[in-house]
């Protein structure tokens, strides 16, 4: 229905996942489901056209560092629930909606949260945030566990 909330589903293909994302919530997409278009190489179940190769690892998706402006969910999924879902939005031809559910749940057995922090030198956003966060971070004592990640970039000579 024109208007209504909407997830929007993509097939992964050769544009990186921030770009295919942004392009999705510019279009008013509320969240988006990356269709893998590559075989885990350990998924009996997935079929690879001639010629494909396999995967050992699922794709990492993440921020390429120009993703602050991005402000919904995305998920991949592998290439084999994808073709199951693509099969059947073809099969009803749009006769039926589809209803997303997206959930993520954290496993926390020792009751505290770990979280991870990406950055690098130059991020001023980010140093706010660290000045900002200092405060809460003491608070949060022993139920959080921060492990900070730097990127460092080498510059051409």
């Amino acid at each position: 229905q024109v208007g209504s909330p909407f997830v929007l589903m993509i097939d992964r293909g050769e544009c990186n996942f921030v770009t295919k994302v942004r392009n999705a919530q510019k279009r008013g997409a509320n969240a988006v489901v990356v269709a893998d278009n590559t075989c885990l190489c350990g998924d009996a179940a997935c079929t690879l056209p001639a010629g494909s190769q396999c995967e050992e690892s699922a794709p990492i998706m993440a921020d390429d560092g120009t993703g602050s402006d991005i402000v919904m969910p995305s998920i991949l999924l592998t290439k084999t629930d994808a073709d199951s879902l693509k099969a059947y939005l073809i099969e009803k031809n749009g006769s039926e909606q589809v209803l997303v559910q997206m959930k993520w749940f954290m496993p926390r057995p020792d009751d505290r949260v770990e979280w991870d922090l990406w950055t690098s030198p130059t991020d001023k956003d980010a140093e706010r945030f660290k000045q900002n966060f200092y405060t809460s971070e003491l608070a949060l004592a022993e139920h959080a566990f921060l492990v900070p990640h730097y990127r460092i970039y080498q510059c051409a000579q």
